[in-house]
C-alpha cells in the first residue's frame, strides 16, 4: 500500500506532503532490490512502524532508529526492507523543517539521525503509539500530532523561501540573484544554508537534475537542466545518482513504489525520488 497525504492546514506552510508505504513480509515481494533515493532539495522525518530499514553504504549495513531525521542530500543514499514494511514520510517544503527543530539543519546534510536525540522522550512514546494504532489514518494523525507540539515557534525565513521557489523555476546564476535580496553573495549564501540547510549551489545542482530527469531525451535534458553541454549533464547526474545517464535509462525498470511517487508533478521542486 502506497499513499500520500496533504498534511493539516496548520501543517501545510511548512509540510509539502506525508507518504505512507506499507507491505508485507519482503519475501514476497517479486524481484526485490534495494531502493536508491536521490536527492530532492527536502528534508525528511521518517518513522519506522514496522520491521527495521537498512542502509547501504559501501558494501556496509547499517540498521536505521525508528525514527530519524534525514538531512538535505547531496548524493543518492540507497535502502533495503528487513521484513515487514511499514513506514511514514514527512516531507518537508525546502524551508519547511527549521521551525521544528533546534539544531541548525545543515548539520545534518547527508546523514540520517536518530530523532530521539534531537526530540527527547516524546519520540519514545510515539513509537510506542505507532506500534499500537491500527490503521494508516490514525497512525498519520499521531505524527502529525507530535509536529505540532515539537513546533519550535520559529518563523519560516519568506525571502529565502521565495529565492529557493526562484532557483526551482530558472537557471538565474547565484551571483545575480542576491542583489535581488539586498545581501552580498556572501551574506546570500550565509542565509540560504540556515534556511535551507543547504548551499544556494548545492541547491541549484539538485533542482536542476530533478528538472532534467522529468525527460529521457538527452538534449532537451540537458537545455531543461541548464547544463553547459552534454559532459557537464553526465558529470552532475553521475555524481547525484551514481550512475551515468545511459546505465541510468538503459537499467530503468520501475518499482511499483517508483511507479506510484515519481512523475507526478507533486512538486516543483522534484520529478524523480526513487529508483
Amino acid at each position: 500500500m502506497y499513499r500520500r497525504i496533504f498534511p493539516r492546514k496548520r501543517l501545510r506552510r511548512y509540510i509539502e506532503s506525508i507518504w505512507v508505504h506499507q507491505w508485507p513480509d519482503i519475501s514476497l515481494r517479486k524481484n526485490h532490490r534495494p531502493t536508491r533515493v536521490l536527492p530532492t532539495a527536502a528534508v525528511e522525518a521518517s518513522f519506522f512502524y514496522a520491521d527495521p530499514f537498512i542502509e547501504l553504504v559501501a558494501q556496509q549495513r547499517t540498521e536505521l532508529p525508528r525514527s530519524i531525521i534525514t538531512g538535505q542530500k547531496t548524493r543518492y543514499k540507497e535502502y533495503e526492507a528487513n521484513g515487514r514494511t511499514g513506514i511514514i514520510i514527512v516531507r518537508f517544503k525546502p524551508w519547511g523543517a527549521q521551525p521544528f527543530f533546534s539544531f541548525p539543519l545543515y548539520e545534518a546534510i547527508d546523514q540520517n539521525l536518530d530523532l530521539r536525540l534531537i526530540a527527547g522522550s516524546g519520540v519514545d512514546e510515539l513509537e510506542d503509539r505507532l506500534q499500537t494504532a491500527a490503521a494508516a489514518h490514525k497512525k498519520v494523525k499521531l505524527v502529525q500530532d507530535f509536529l505540532e507540539e515539537a513546533f519550535t515557534g520559529r518563523t519560516v525565513d519568506r525571502a529565502m523561501a521565495r529565492a529557493a521557489l526562484e532557483m526551482a523555476k530558472s537557471d538565474t546564476a547565484i551571483h545575480q540573484l542576491a542583489p535581488g535580496y539586498g545581501l552580498s553573495l556572501r551574506q546570500f549564501e550565509r542565509r540560504f544554508r540556515m534556511a535551507i540547510g543547504i548551499t544556494p549551489k548545492r541547491f541549484s545542482s539538485i533542482v536542476r537534475l530533478q528538472r532534467a530527469l522529468a525527460t529521457e531525451n538527452w538534449p532537451e535534458a540537458v537545455v531543461s537542466g541548464g547544463y553547459y553541454d552534454q559532459a557537464h549533464y553526465i558529470k552532475t547526474f553521475k555524481s547525484v545518482s551514481g550512475l551515468t545517464p545511459a546505465a541510468f535509462y538503459r537499467e530503468k525498470s520501475p518499482t511499483a513504489l517508483a511507479k506510484f511517487f515519481n512523475g507526478r508533478k507533486m512538486s516543483p521542486f522534484y520529478n524523480t525520488v526513487y529508483l
